[in-house]
């Protein structure tokens, strides 16, 4: 038995060895559910990458509760600009593509308006998990869903056009490498 999973891990090392080559710099197109941003992308070995990436920011299902995902009964926008850092763990060593758990945090600064415009901020914390496919050389696109605490504040308070909540976070991340 033990021969039989020593020759399965020699066959294993040359193909992880391939998925993990490559550029391990990145551009990101980040064409989150609540975000559009640009950023870049670090692997960091065959089993992590890091990535940050600066953008705008909309939460269009809280703002116009597209499919039953915000809130019945809201007035007003919300919007701003964020900043998101998170991590990529790919399990099977193939780092930048294949499946992957990816925690991350978020901060911003939104406006919102009602009677009157207000200022205010807004973060989140989450998690996804998801896949990232390799379109030739240098092109990867990543797909992923997951959980969400989500909450922005305007004026001092999380009253409409401010909200705090659990919700999904969808990811759609371009990336091309360099």
């Amino acid at each position: 038995m033990k021969k039989i999973l020593w020759v399965a891990a020699l066959w294993a090392l040359p193909s992880m060895a391939e998925a993990c080559d490559g550029p391990a710099r990145g551009w990101v197109a980040d064409l989150g559910l609540h975000v559009i941003a640009g950023g870049y992308q670090q692997r960091l070995g065959c089993h992590a990458v890091l990535q940050g990436s600066v953008g705008l920011y909309v939460p269009w299902t809280v703002n116009d509760n597209v499919l039953g995902l915000g809130v019945e009964g809201r007035s007003g926008d919300i919007a701003g600009a964020m900043l998101r850092v998170r991590a990529f763990w790919y399990p099977f060593g193939e780092a930048p593509s294949g499946l992957w758990v990816s925690p991350f945090a978020q901060v911003g600064v939104v406006q919102g308006s009602r009677a009157i415009t207000r200022y205010g901020s807004a973060a989140a914390l989450g998690v996804a998990a998801g896949y990232t496919f390799r379109l030739g050389a240098r092109w990867l696109l990543a797909a992923g869903a997951g959980p969400q605490f989500h909450r922005a504040s305007v004026g001092g308070s999380t009253e409409s056009p401010g909200f705090s909540r659990l919700g999904l976070h969808v990811d759609l991340n371009v990336v091309y490498r360099f």
